[in-house]
């Protein structure tokens, strides 16, 4: 959103007329990868309808009626959730156990960042 707002592409272009920049003439592929990883976020909860319609996780949440995995005694063996491990080791877990635990609003508060 800020790279679009601050028209960073038309940078982006100047700067790759440069030898040293050279790797901007390639900002328009980058700028369309990171667009794919802002719709893989989820900015609701399963049951909300969070997360890409193809996903696994929320189609088995929604099957079972569940808000999250929080809701579900299986998480913790889940092997939908295995995707995750590479990238983020067991903090999905450590996060759906806070979840459970405290609940969604207590474990939100402890995940905003003060600016």
């Amino acid at each position: 959103k800020e790279l679009r707002e601050t028209k960073f592409d038309k940078t982006a272009e100047y700067l790759a007329t440069i030898p040293f920049f050279a790797a901007y003439k390639n900002y328009s592929e980058c700028y369309e990868v990171l667009g794919a990883l802002v719709k893989m976020r989820c900015k609701n909860a399963c049951r909300g309808g969070g997360g890409p319609p193809f996903c696994k996780i929320r189609k088995c949440c929604q099957k079972r009626g569940f808000a999250g995995c929080w809701e579900c005694d299986e998480f913790e063996t889940c092997e939908k959730l295995d995707f995750l491990k590479p990238n983020h080791g067991d903090a999905h877990i450590r996060n759906i156990r806070r979840i459970k635990k405290k609940g969604m609003d207590e474990f939100l508060k402890g995940k905003k960042r003060v600016v």
